[in-house]
């Protein structure tokens, strides 16, 4: 199946890896075709792991802030209103189980979590983070310390660094919790509900719609983008997409360094 065999009504757009270069940069050739493309009525929504904080200037420059799926399918953000309308949250009990039993598990294990009143680091984790925020010129968490004393009642996503162990190895430890475990690089392990993904999300805002899986269109690179890719109807993976993600995509475009969305999303205008 080829670009030129469908006409999709909704695009769904990840970002790292995928829209964005390596040099966290959407190209002008991209912009173009998205604009042009918006401008016929094509539906174009960012869908990403990326909390609504690392959004919103991409998004507005792109044109596309009144409707992001963000945290991996958890929210759906409006950033021109800032407001959210979330979808799935962990309970208290969930996030603070999921805190013990990782920390039983990997002693050496950092952890930080996301939730609609804010986001906390603890201190290890706080500390290798440091550095970089400062680099970066970027918000420092709500609050650093025991993450415990943080929790009020719902949390979006609790995400996991080890210093020598990746997501996948870590997320063994979850086997058997309902929640779900992803990544989008193997540094950083995010856990969220169980009905969280970018799946749900799109198909959900397809069903608003009115629209079929047929009429979606979506790009991705990582493992956080599996579900998504295997269930739109033309799903596309980029050429540094994981093996096992291009395994289930319809489509395999260049890479981001290669402009490979626009090079797609050009044979629909």
């Amino acid at each position: 199946m080829t670009p030129e065999t469908i006409r999709p009504k909704l695009i769904a757009l990840d970002l790292d890896g995928t829209l964005l270069t390596s040099e966290g940069q959407v190209t002008k050739r991209s912009m173009s075709v998205i604009s042009k493309l918006k401008a016929a009525g094509i539906k174009i929504v960012l869908c990403t792991g990326r909390p609504p904080r690392y959004i919103k200037a991409l998004a507005d420059n792109l044109g596309l802030a009144d409707l992001v799926v963000a945290y991996n399918g958890a929210a759906l953000v409006n950033l021109s209103t800032l407001s959210t309308e979330y979808r799935h949250q962990m309970s208290k009990d969930e996030a603070l189980e999921l805190l013990r039993l990782m920390r039983q598990t990997y002693p050496e294990v950092m952890a930080g979590m996301e939730t609609y009143h804010g986001w906390y680091l603890d201190e290890r984790l706080f500390d290798l983070r440091k550095p970089q925020l400062e680099a970066r010129n970027l918000a420092f968490p709500d609050g650093h310390g025991t993450l415990e004393t943080f929790l009020r009642d719902k949390v979006i996503k609790v995400f996991f660094r080890h210093p020598s162990l990746g997501a996948e190895a870590l997320s063994q430890a979850l086997t058997g919790l309902h929640l779900y475990c992803t990544w989008s690089g193997n540094h950083l392990l995010e856990v969220m509900a169980e009905t969280v993904n970018k799946q749900e999300a799109i198909a959900f805002l397809a069903e608003r719609y009115g629209f079929a899986s047929t009429d979606i269109a979506a790009f991705g690179d990582q493992y956080n983008d599996k579900e998504l890719i295997a269930w739109a109807g033309y799903g596309v993976a980029m050429a540094n997409a994981t093996d096992d993600l291009k395994a289930c995509a319809n489509y395999i475009t260049s890479s981001n360094n290669e402009e490979g969305v626009a090079l797609v999303l050009e044979r629909w205008l």
